[in-house]
């Protein structure tokens, strides 16, 4: 698995986010402090104060800079209407990450579970090599939204690890 390549800086101003509806949280552990929105699902989008602000969506989190550039570049399709929520898989070998669709992610899966021809062993070790590969995420369509504006308002961008 590759290590994430970029993070997400986040510029806009901390006092300004408590008015908008986040939540200021105080780590203890670690001394972090950060300010957290909360949407369905559990799914929340942080903003950690150290470093100067970084950004992590929920379950995408060092990875999250993948959903930047999707947004960015405009790759994002839209949810029909009776949809609530994307579902995500995130390609970790090649840091890539795109929409979940049946055919490619989850039928190969399926026969894999239920493919009698291959041994119990390498049936296992296929299966592994599958979830080493791939990250699936559940993002709500409220929580997309919210991270959509921060990235599109210019309050987010990209930056190298250093």
């Amino acid at each position: 698995m590759s290590d994430p390549t970029h993070y997400i800086k986040f510029h806009g101003s901390f006092r300004d986010l408590v008015p908008k509806g986040w939540t200021f949280k105080k780590l203890f552990s670690s001394k972090l402090r950060c300010y957290v929105k909360s949407f369905q699902l559990g799914t929340e989008i942080t903003i950690f104060q150290k470093g100067g602000g970084f950004v992590e969506v929920d379950d995408f989190k060092s990875y999250s800079y993948l959903l930047y550039n999707l947004i960015k570049s405009g790759s994002l399709p839209k949810l029909a209407p009776t949809s609530n929520s994307h579902k995500f898989m995130v390609n970790l070998e090649s840091l890539d990450v795109e929409l979940w669709d049946y055919l490619k992610h989850e039928q190969p899966l399926n026969d894999l579970v239920t493919n009698k021809r291959i041994s119990v062993t390498e049936r296992t070790a296929q299966i592994q090599a599958y979830h080493r590969k791939y990250r699936t995420i559940y993002l709500p369509l409220d929580a997309l939204n919210c991270f959509e504006e921060l990235v599109n308002s210019g309050t987010v961008s990209i930056t190298p690890h250093v």
